[in-house]
C-alpha cells in the first residue's frame, strides 16, 4: 500500500464528510477574518517559495557533486545513457529536419507547375488591336532596361509546322535526292501533270504551272515527297537569354547551330529519324511571320508586277500569257511556302522546364538565326534584293511571343505555403511591367501560377500531412523520454532513499535528475543538429537529382531554433513527472530492499483542499468548449469565406481528435485483447506460463500503458498518413481517367473563327484512325463523342434544360456518343443515381438509339432536385440557336451560302423530332437577330452522378453538367450546319487498349495514331501516363519522406519498449531468483518474458491498425465526398508485413537481453535484490 504523505507543518483532523482536512497552522487564531486567514497563508507561501528558490540555488560544491554522481550513472548504465540520447537526438533531428523539409516541401509543388508548363513565369501576346499578333521586342527590351529585375525576358515563336523525313523524297525511278538542293523542291522532278482548266497547256512537266493552293505542300515538292506530313509543334528559342532566364536549369545541350534542331524523343520515334537526320520542315510565310509578310514580302512582289518582273520571279523562260495573266494572288502563292532541310543536332527525352511536359511533337530551333536561314531556302527564283532585305531584317522586331520570368533566384518566390500571397507578389510583380508596356496592346498570362493553382488542394492536404507527421514524432519523442527518465528514477529507488537519508535535500534531487535530463538533451543537441545538417546536405543533393530543383542544403534558421527549443526543453518538461514521482516516494518504502518493488494494489489518499482544482476535468471542459467554437463559429468562417487551408486545417484537427481519442479508448479493451493473444496465440503452451504471462501484465499494467499508447499511435499514425496520402493520390489519378474515359485517345483542340464565332475543327482523318484501331491486336475498341454542341456550331448558341413550367432552368453542354461507348471507357466509373443498366437486352448507351431514345438523353443527377427530374418523365430542352438557313440578320440565306455535306437536305424549321408519341416537336420560334427557339420535350434515359468522358456531378456548384445524346439526335439538332453523321464535329476517340498491353505496346499504338493525324493540327494523341508523369515524380519523394517518418516513428516505439522490459525484468529480479530457486529452469524465465514482450506487442499493433484503418477511412469517406469518385480503399499490407516483423524481432530482443544477464547472476544474488 502506498500513503501519500501529509506536507510538513500539516495536522490531520476529521471533517464533516469525515475527509482529511487541514488543522491550520501553529498560532492560528479561530477568530481571525476571511481576509487575515487569506493574507497569513499568502504571507506563508511566500516565505517558503523564497526559500525553495535560495534553497534550489546551487553552490559550487553541489554542482560537482551532481556532475559527479552522472557521470557514475552513465558508467553504470551505459543502455540507458545510449537510449535516452538516442531519444534526444531522435527529438533534435526530427523536427529540425522536418522543419527545413516544411519550409521546402512547396518546391515539390513548383516542380510539378514548372512540369505541366514550362519554367516560363510570364508570357506575353498581342492583342488583335496589333493587327498580326506579333510584338516588337526590341521596344520590350528597351523599355524594361531601366530596372534591372525585368530584363530577364526572351522572344519565342510556338507556332504549328509540317516536317517530312527526306526518306519520302525520291527523284525519277527512286533516285536520292540531296535534301540540300532546292531546285527539285521548287521546279520539280519532271512528273507530267494535268494542268487546270485556266492552263495553257493540258499536259505539262512543269509543276509550278499546275500549283494548287488547296495541297497540303507546293505541288512540286509533293512530286518528290508525297503528300503525307507530320504535324509539329516549332519552338523557336533564343539559348543564352533564356538560360540568363532560368529556363530549363537542367537544360545542357547548348545552343542551336544554324539549320539544326533538337527534336523530341516522341517525334522523332513517330518520324523514324535520329541524331543527325535531315528533316524537310515546311512553312506557310503568311502564317508563321504574318507581320513581316505582309511588310516586306507582299510589297516587294507587287512592285515586280510588270512582264518583265513576273518572267524573273516566276521563272517563266517565254515570257509567255501566263505571265501576262497571273494575278498578284498567284505571285503572293509562289513565295508564301518555305522548304527547308533542318538537321537533328540532338534529340531530348525531356523538355526539362523547356516546354510544358505534355507536349511530345515538338522541334527547337534557334532564334537569332533563323530568319537567315529561311531566307537561303527560299525560292531560288526570288530576286536577290528581296532575298537580302528579309534577311537584314531583324525577327526581334516581330515575335510572336515574349516570355519574362521574376529575376533570380526566382523559385524563392514560390516557396511558401500560402498560395494566395504567392499569387499576390507574382501578380504584383506582373503589373508594373503590364502598364509600363502598354495593358491595351499585349495579353499575358501566368502559366506557373495557373499550374499552381491545379495542385493546391493538393499541396494542402499534403502540407497538412506533413505537420501531422511532424506533431506525431514530437510527442512520441516525447512520451520516449519521458518513460525514460521514469525508468530511471524507479530504478534508482533505493539510491535516492540514502541520498536523502544523509541529508540531501529536495533541490539536491532535482538538481540531480536535471543534470541527468541534460546529459541526455546537450550531447544530443550537439549531434542532432550535425545530423540533421548532413541529411539536409544529402537529402538536397538527392531531390535536384529527382527533381531538378536545387534547395539550400543548410538548416533554416527556424528549424535550428525550434530543434534547440526542443531538444533542451523537452527532457527538462519530461522530466517534471519523473521528480515529482521521486519526491513523493515514503522513504521507508525506498529503503526496503526486502519487499518486491512490483504492486498489484495501490491506494492513495488526497486531501479534499487539493481535489478542488482538476486539471484533468480543466482539460476535457477547455477542449470541449475549444472543439465547439470551431464546429460553431471556425468552420462557418471558413465556408463563407472560402478559406480552404483553415477548412481542412479544421478537419485534421478533427482526424488527429479521434486518433487520439481512439487509443485512449482503445486502452479498456488492452487487457480482454492480451487475454485473447494469450489463449489463441500460445494455446500449445503450459497452462503455468500463460497464467504467469498473463499476471506480469497485469502487474506491468501501468508502465506499459505508456508503450501500449506509443505502439497504438504510431502504428495508426503510420497507416493513417499511409492512407491518407494514397487516397489523395488515387484522387488525382482517377479524376484523371474519370474525365478521360480511357487511357489513350485522341483529341481535336482546335478552333476556328474569332472569340464569338468560333466553332471546333474536328478530327479529319477518321478513316485512317479506325484502321489503326481495327488492326492493331491491342487495340479491343473504340468510340467517338461529339464536342460540345455549343462550342460545335456558333459559340453564342446555348442548350437549356426546364422543368415543364418553366419556372427553373439549366444550362447544359449537349454532346453525342457511340453506342459501343460504355463497352470502351475505363469500368469502375460509373455512378448511377437512376436507370437501366441493362434494357431489352440494350445497354444504357445502345438505349438511346432506339425509337424511344431518339427523344431521350443522359443528364446528371443535380437536375433531380433542381428542376424534379425524374426517369423518362419528358424535361423541356431549349436550343437557342441561329439554324444554317438563316444569317445574322434573321434573312433566308442563298443555297450557295448553305453548308453542303453527303446527307439529307437541310432540316427546315416546325419539323417534329420524332420518337414515341410521348415526345413531341414544338415549332421553333423566332428571336431577334435571327436566332430561334426550339423546345422539344426529351426524357431522361438514365441520370449519373458519375460517367467517364463526361461532365456529371450531384451537388449544386457543379455548373455546365453534360447532357448526352445519340449521334443522329444530336445531328438533327444542329439545325442544317451539319448534313450528315459523318460530318459531325467528332473531337475525342476513345481507345480501349487490353489489359496485358505493355508500355512498349503502347507507344506503338501511339505511334501509328500520330502517323494517322500528322497532316492535322491541332489534333494530338492524349496519353494518360504523360498526365501522371509530374505526379509519379511528386510521389518518389514523398515516398521517402513516409519511409523515414516509418522508420522514426517505430524505432522511438522500440526505444520504449526496450526500456519497459528492462525496467519490468529488474524489478522482477527477486520473483525470478524465487522461480529459479524451486525449480524453474531458466528457458521457462526466458519464455515468460518473450511471451510478455510478444503478447504485449501484438496487442499494441493490431490496436494500431484498427485505429489506423478507421481514421484512413474516415479521411477517404471524405475524399469520396468531395471527388465523388470510387476510390478503393488500399490497405498498406507491405507496410504493415515490415512494421509487424520489425515488432516481433524488437520484442525478441528487447526481452532476451536484460532477461539473459539476470539468469548469469547466481540465484542467491537475484534474490537479494
Amino acid at each position: 500500500t502506498m500513503l501519500r504523505r501529509t506536507p510538513q507543518g500539516a495536522g490531520t483532523g476529521s471533517g464533516p464528510n469525515g475527509s482529511l482536512t487541514a488543522a491550520g497552522g501553529v498560532g492560528s487564531n479561530a477568530n481571525e477574518s476571511s481576509v487575515q486567514r487569506m493574507k497569513r497563508k499568502m504571507r506563508r507561501k511566500l516565505s517558503k517559495a523564497k526559500y525553495t528558490v535560495e534553497s534550489s540555488i546551487p553552490s559550487r560544491g553541489t554542482l560537482l557533486q551532481s556532475f559527479k554522481q552522472t557521470l557514475r550513472e552513465i558508467k553504470i548504465r551505459k543502455v540507458n545513457f545510449a537510449l535516452g540520447c538516442s531519444a534526444c537526438l531522435i527529438v533534435v533531428l526530427t523536427s529540425s529536419l522536418m522543419m527545413s523539409v516544411l519550409s521546402n516541401a512547396p518546391v515539390a509543388w513548383l516542380r510539378l507547375a514548372e512540369l505541366s508548363s514550362g519554367e516560363m513565369d510570364f508570357t506575353f501576346d498581342s492583342t488583335d488591336s496589333s493587327g498580326f499578333n506579333q510584338l516588337n521586342y526590341t521596344l520590350f527590351s528597351k523599355e524594361l532596361q531601366s530596372n534591372p529585375s525585368h530584363t530577364y525576358h526572351s522572344p519565342r515563336y510556338d507556332t504549328t509546322v509540317h516536317a517530312i523525313p527526306t526518306r519520302f523524297c525520291h527523284g525519277p525511278h527512286g533516285a536520292k535526292l540531296d535534301p540540300y538542293d532546292a531546285q527539285w523542291k521548287y521546279f520539280g522532278i519532271g512528273k507530267l501533270h494535268n494542268c487546270p482548266a485556266n492552263s495553257t497547256n493540258s499536259t505539262t512537266d512543269r509543276c509550278r504551272e499546275c500549283w494548287e493552293e488547296t495541297q497540303i505542300a507546293g505541288q512540286c515538292f509533293s512530286d518528290a515527297c508525297g503528300r503525307q506530313a507530320y504535324s509539329a509543334r516549332m519552338l523557336l528559342i533564343d539559348s543564352a537569354k533564356e538560360k540568363r532566364m532560368g529556363i530549363g536549369r537542367e537544360w545542357t545541350l547548348g545552343t542551336i547551330k544554324p539549320g539544326n534542331m533538337f527534336i523530341h524523343k516522341s517525334l522523332a520515334k513517330s518520324m523514324n529519324v535520329k541524331k543527325g537526320d535531315v528533316v524537310h520542315i515546311r512553312i506557310e510565310m503568311d502564317d508563321f511571320f504574318p507581320g513581316l509578310y505582309h511588310e516586306t514580302m507582299q510589297p516587294l512582289l507587287e512592285e515586280y508586277a510588270s512582264d518583265y518582273a513576273m518572267k524573273n520571279v516566276t521563272g517563266f523562260p517565254d515570257g509567255n500569257s501566263n505571265a501576262s495573266t497571273a494575278t498578284n494572288e498567284t505571285k503572293h502563292y509562289f513565295f508564301y511556302e518555305v522548304f527547308m532541310p533542318v538537321k537533328i543536332q540532338d534529340v531530348y527525352s525531356d523538355a526539362i522546364g523547356k516546354h510544358d511536359d505534355k507536349t511530345t511533337d515538338s522541334m527547337m530551333m534557334e532564334y537569332s538565326t533563323f530568319l537567315p536561314f529561311v531566307a537561303k531556302n527560299m525560292n531560288p527564283k526570288l530576286p536577290a534584293s528581296m532575298r537580302k532585305m528579309w534577311k537584314d531584317v531583324s525577327l526581334y522586331d516581330y515575335a510572336q511571343q515574349i516570355v519574362l520570368n521574376l529575376p533570380p533566384p526566382r523559385i524563392n518566390m514560390y516557396l511558401r505555403n500560402d498560395n494566395t500571397q504567392i499569387r499576390k507578389d507574382v501578380i504584383g510583380f506582373g503589373t508594373e511591367i503590364f502598364f509600363r508596356i502598354g495593358f491595351s496592346q499585349v495579353y499575358s498570362e501566368v502559366p506557373v501560377l495557373d499550374a499552381l493553382d491545379d495542385t493546391r488542394f493538393f499541396s494542402l492536404f499534403l502540407g497538412l500531412i506533413l505537420n501531422v507527421v511532424i506533431c506525431i514524432l514530437l510527442g512520441l519523442s516525447v512520451l520516449l523520454i519521458y518513460s525514460l527518465l521514469m525508468v530511471n528514477v524507479e530504478t534508482r529507488t533505493f539510491e535516492m532513499g540514502v541520498m536523502r537519508l544523509v541529508g540531501t535535500t529536495r533541490a539536491g534531487i532535482v538538481q540531480l535528475l536535471l543534470f541527468q535530463a541534460f546529459s541526455y538533451a546537450i550531447p544530443s543537441w550537439i549531434f542532432g543538429l550535425g545530423a540533421a545538417q548532413l541529411c539536409m546536405y544529402l537529402g538536397s543533393n538527392i531531390f535536384k537529382d529527382l527533381t531538378g530543383v536545387p534547395i539550400s542544403p543548410y538548416l533554416t534558421s527556424i528549424s535550428v531554433i525550434v530543434g534547440t527549443v526542443l531538444g533542451l526543453l523537452i527532457p527538462v518538461l519530461s522530466a517534471v513527472l519523473p521528480i515529482r514521482h521521486a519526491l513523493t516516494q515514503n522513504l521507508h518504502d525506498s529503503l526496503d530492499t526486502k519487499h518486491a518493488k512490483v504492486q498489484a494494489v495501490s491506494v492513495s489518499l488526497e486531501r479534499s483542499e487539493d481535489a478542488s482544482f482538476s486539471w484533468s476535468v480543466i482539460l476535457v471542459g477547455g477542449s470541449l468548449a475549444i472543439f465547439g467554437f470551431g464546429i460553431y463559429y471556425v468552420m462557418p468562417l471558413s465556408l463563407l469565406t472560402m478559406n480552404f487551408s483553415l477548412l481542412l486545417n479544421m478537419f485534421f484537427i478533427l482526424l488527429m481528435g479521434m486518433l487520439l481519442g481512439l487509443v485512449i479508448l482503445s486502452l479498456n479493451v488492452e487487457n480482454l485483447l492480451e487475454i485473447v493473444i494469450v489463449e489463441v496465440c500460445l494455446f500449445w503452451e503450459r497452462v503455468a506460463v500463460r497464467s504467469l504471462v498473463l499476471k506480469n501484465l497485469v502487474a506491468h499494467k501501468q508502465r506499459n500503458r505508456k508503450t501500449t499508447i506509443m505502439y497504438a499511435l504510431s502504428l495508426g499514425f503510420i497507416i493513417f498518413i499511409t492512407i491518407s496520402y494514397t487516397s489523395i493520390l488515387d484522387g488525382f489519378v482517377y479524376g484523371k481517367q474519370s474525365g478521360a474515359g480511357a487511357l489513350v485517345r485522341v483529341v481535336s483542340d482546335v478552333y476556328e473563327g474569332d472569340e464569338t464565332h468560333r466553332t471546333i475543327v474536328p478530327i479529319a482523318n477518321m478513316t485512317g484512325l479506325e484502321l489503326v484501331a481495327d488492326t492493331h491486336p491491342k487495340i479491343e475498341g473504340f468510340s467517338w463523342i461529339t464536342k460540345d454542341w455549343e462550342e460545335a456550331l456558333w459559340s453564342n448558341n446555348a442548350l437549356y434544360i426546364h422543368n415543364l413550367g418553366l419556372t427553373y432552368s439549366e444550362r447544359s453542354k449537349m454532346h453525342s456518343l457511340s453506342p459501343n461507348l460504355l463497352d470502351v471507357t475505363l469500368a469502375g466509373f460509373i455512378k448511377l443515381y437512376a436507370g437501366d443498366i441493362e434494357r431489352n437486352g440494350l445497354n444504357m448507351a445502345q438505349q438511346l438509339y432506339t425509337v424511344e431514345g431518339s427523344s431521350s438523353g443522359w443528364i446528371g443527377s443535380k437536375l433531380t432536385y433542381l428542376l424534379g427530374a425524374e426517369l423518362r418523365k419528358p424535361l423541356l430542352w431549349q436550343w437557342d440557336v441561329i439554324p444554317a438557313w438563316v444569317n445574322s440578320d434573321g434573312e433566308a440565306r442563298d443555297q450557295g451560302d448553305q453548308p453542303q455535306g453527303g446527307g439529307s437536305s437541310p432540316v427546315q424549321p416546325g419539323i417534329g423530332i420524332g420518337g414515341d408519341s410521348g415526345s413531341m416537336g414544338i415549332n421553333i420560334e423566332r428571336s431577334p437577330a435571327g436566332r430561334q427557339l426550339d423546345r422539344t420535350l426529351m426524357k431522361p434515359a438514365a441520370i449519373f452522378s458519375n460517367c467517364p468522358a463526361f461532365r456529371f456531378s450531384n451537388y449544386p456548384t457543379v455548373g455546365s453538367q453534360a447532357a448526352v445524346v445519340s449521334h443522329t439526335t444530336y445531328l438533327r439538332h444542329t439545325y442544317g450546319h451539319y448534313l450528315s453523321v459523318e460530318d459531325l464535329p467528332f473531337s475525342h476517340m476513345l481507345i480501349k487498349m487490353s489489359d496485358d498491353i505493355t508500355d512498349d505496346e503502347i507507344d506503338d499504338v501511339i505511334s501509328k495514331l500520330k502517323i494517322a493525324i500528322r497532316s492535322q493540327p491541332g489534333v494530338e494523341v492524349w496519353d494518360y501516363r504523360e498526365e501522371i508523369g509530374p505526379i509519379k515524380k511528386a510521389s518518389a519523394i514523398l515516398d521517402l519522406f513516409f519511409m523515414f517518418t516509418t522508420a522514426v516513428a517505430m524505432l522511438i516505439a522500440s526505444f520504449s519498449l526496450m526500456s519497459s522490459m528492462y525496467t519490468n525484468i529488474y524489478e522482477q529480479t527477486k520473483e525470478i531468483g524465487i522461480l529459479r530457486a524451486i525449480g524453474i529452469s531458466a528457458w521457462w524465465v526466458r519464455r515468460i518474458y518473450i511471451y510478455e514482450a510478444f503478447t504485449l506487442v501484438l496487442a499494441s499493433s493490431m490496436l494500431g491498425v484498427i485505429i489506423g484503418c478507421a481514421v484512413g477511412y474516415t479521411l477517404l469517406l471524405q475524399r469520396i465526398l468531395f471527388t465523388e469518385m470510387p476510390l478503393p480503399f488500399n490497405f498498406p499490407f507491405q507496410i504493415m508485413i515490415v512494421v509487424f516483423l520489425c515488432s516481433m524481432v524488437f520484442a525478441f530482443v528487447s526481452s532476451l537481453g536484460p532477461v539473459n544477464s539476470v539468469m548469469k547472476r547466481p540465484i542467491v544474488a537475484n534474490m537479494r535484490e
